[in-house]
């Protein structure tokens, strides 16, 4: 399988949850990042960083742009699978 450059950090079957929503499948994350994630212009700063076991991580970041609510503060937990991103739910 060819990945994108937009799904090359993601495995085979990675699955992301964003704002209510569930992609599964290099196609559909793909489609994610080149739509939802690129609506609107913002800015990303990590504000904290957790190390929750081997492979699991939370990233805490503050997002400001010209989206409605901004800034707002998000938590990016994600799981690794072979330095690859099998899980990845971002939330507040």
């Amino acid at each position: 399988m060819t990945r994108t450059r937009s799904s090359a950090v993601f495995t085979d079957d990675a699955k992301v949850v964003d704002e209510g929503q569930t992609y599964r499948s290099h196609d559909e994350i793909r489609h994610w990042r080149e739509t939802v994630t690129s609506k609107f212009t913002y800015t990303v700063e990590v504000v904290r960083s957790e190390v929750l076991g081997a492979d699991h991580f939370v990233l805490t970041a503050q997002l400001e742009g010209n989206f409605p609510g901004s800034p707002v503060q998000l938590k990016f937990r994600f799981v690794l699978d072979d330095g690859l991103i099998a899980a990845l739910e971002i939330a507040p």
